[in-house]
């Protein structure tokens, strides 16, 4: 009676085996999860949801930043951070005073929040734990607000332009200039004897004016540039710059070409503040450095350790794990070019929707939204010595995500052995089959050596087909040097072949009288499944990843 025993020691090898393969990809996870794009910013982590695909508002609260984001119904979840990530409080206010959705030009900074509803300016103030206290109206009469340096304050209506400054912690009215334009945007900068005017101006359909120059001559305005009409601007973003007397701006712009298409580009405008002068007026395209696509409409300036950067969201070419947008930076030159970017955002989903906030001792932190249908997540930050080490480092939830992720790999291995490996496998069993039959016919005795002979015709026609089975024509993302090309696309076949021969070996002492078919159909069988074990992840990646 033959011996109908499991082959437990067979099995156990090949476990063995798989383990050792779970536990390579654990470790490509790992070291992907752990890549950065930057040297001078830490590791993404998530801090909480947003309701709306809305940009986060972000400012700096004592030596912590408060963020706010906003539930479905427009009302606020708010979270008060420190550098290291450190959440100081958070929660949900439930006011009736302040909402989204009925509110614009939400600014917060120095604890207070500044917002218009129903064309009135009003302030609130963040208490910490206990939230944000009564609203406080502040003017009457304001269709817009616009922020410069975190204190000086414009609002405007149809009739006049006010500048309004935060000084300890209060706000006074400043400067008021009649309104004799069709104001999108205005800014009235009160630096000493200076108050220096900059305006967007729609003065008809087709055009818009980038107008500046001094609130005691408006009558002599200058251009700075003119948008002719195929071009629409996101009137609302705009951002600036205040730096040595350079008054910098970035508005984002839609261009609507032939047949209704749509680019996105942005518009840089410097302008010494006392001379007149202008540094550079110049749009760029989405794409205005290679490496760096598809840049999202809500991109803005900043400054950085007295440097002026271009902040937003753009596609990452270096990122082989993603198809989505990454949060990057890049360094205003004094021409108005863009240096090369570094990107603080390495998350595999969508990030946009990009706020910095500068605490003290000049770290700064960042947060964004991370889009995924209909999921906001809110994500973090930081320049922080201490957070740039934390997050930088292997944790032991690292660990169980890496190995949870990896544990399927097994299961795609199947299915990529049977999809993309079915007909080799058939080809390598017919070659085989019928070089055991000619065998066979001739009458063929020593089957311990007929074994080896065709274990080794089956290690030359895999070194020769290797590459076509598993590698060519595939896209494969993070594929290390040492498993393809050159020495390698010998070497790797070969070790694969070890580990499949060490386990027919195996077998082949637990039950000797298997027929030698049944061995080699173990043998191509096991070879094809190490081998998408060990290449099939690579082709996945973003999957397995997100």
């Amino acid at each position: 009676m033959k011996n109908r025993k499991l082959p437990y020691f067979t099995i156990m090898a090949i476990l063995l085996t798989v383990m050792l393969f779970v536990g390579y990809n654990a470790i490509v996870h790992i070291n992907i999860q752990k890549m950065s794009y930057s040297e001078n910013w830490g590791g993404h982590t998530s801090i909480g949801q947003s309701g709306m695909n809305v940009e986060p508002v972000a400012g700096r609260y004592g030596q912590n930043a408060l963020v706010l984001t906003f539930d479905n119904g427009g009302g606020i979840l708010y979270s008060e951070l420190d550098s290291r990530g450190n959440i100081i409080s958070e929660g949900r206010e439930d006011t009736d005073f302040f909402n989204r959705n009925t509110s614009e030009n939400i600014f917060v900074g120095d604890g207070k929040i500044l917002f218009i509803r129903d064309s009135n300016l009003y302030m609130s103030e963040f208490k910490g734990e206990e939230g944000f206290g009564d609203e406080e109206l502040i003017l009457e009469n304001c269709s817009h607000l616009s922020i410069v340096d975190g204190m000086n304050l414009t609002v405007f209506n149809d009739e006049w332009i006010t500048s309004l400054k935060i000084e300890d912690g209060t706000i006074s009215i400043g400067r008021k200039v009649e309104n004799k334009w069709n104001l999108e945007t205005a800014y009235i900068i009160e630096e000493g004897n200076l108050s220096f005017l900059y305006l967007l101006h729609t003065p008809n359909t087709s055009s818009v004016e980038v107008l500046f120059g001094s609130c005691d001559d408006t009558e002599n305005l200058r251009t700075a540039k003119v948008i002719d009409s195929t071009k629409n601007m996101y009137y609302g973003y705009t951002s600036n710059v205040l730096k040595d007397g350079v008054f910098y701006t970035n508005t984002p712009i839609k261009i609507v070409g032939a047949q209704g298409s749509v680019t996105l580009s942005n518009l840089l405008v410097s302008v010494d503040m006392e001379s007149g002068k202008i540094g550079f007026a110049k749009e760029f395209p989405g794409s205005p450095f290679p490496g760096l696509y598809n840049i999202d409409y809500n991109a803005n300036i900043l400054s950085i350790d007295g440097e002026v950067y271009f902040c937003g969201s753009g596609y990452n070419t270096e990122n082989e794990f993603t198809g989505y947008n990454d949060i990057f930076l890049s360094r205003v030159r004094d021409e108005g070019s863009l240096g090369e970017p570094e990107y603080i955002s390495n998350t595999y989903r969508f990030s946009r929707n990009p706020v910095l906030v500068e605490l003290e001792n000049s770290e700064y932190v960042a947060v964004w939204l991370d889009v995924s249908g209909l999921e906001y997540e809110l994500q973090y930050n930081s320049t922080e010595e201490d957070y740039r080490d934390m997050s930088s480092a292997i944790s032991g939830e690292d660990y169980k995500r890496a190995l949870q992720k990896a544990s399927v790999v097994p299961f795609y291995a199947l299915s990529f052995m049977f999809i993309r490996s079915f007909f080799m496998l058939i080809v390598f069993f017919s070659v085989l089959g019928v070089i055991y039959m000619v065998m066979l016919n001739r009458g063929y005795k020593n089957w311990n050596r007929g074994l080896k002979v065709l274990v080794a015709v089956y290690i030359v026609i895999n070194l020769l087909t290797f590459n076509f089975n598993y590698i060519s024509g595939s896209r494969m993302s993070y594929m290390p040097d040492y498993l393809y090309g050159g020495i390698f696309s010998i070497i790797v076949p070969l070790v694969i072949n070890g580990l499949s021969i060490l386990a027919l070996y195996i077998f082949h002492r637990e039950r000797p009288d298997t027929g030698v078919l049944w061995k080699l159909i173990l043998l191509i069988v096991l070879d094809s499944f190490y081998a998408n074990l060990l290449y099939s992840p690579f082709l996945i990646l973003g999957k397995l990843i997100n």
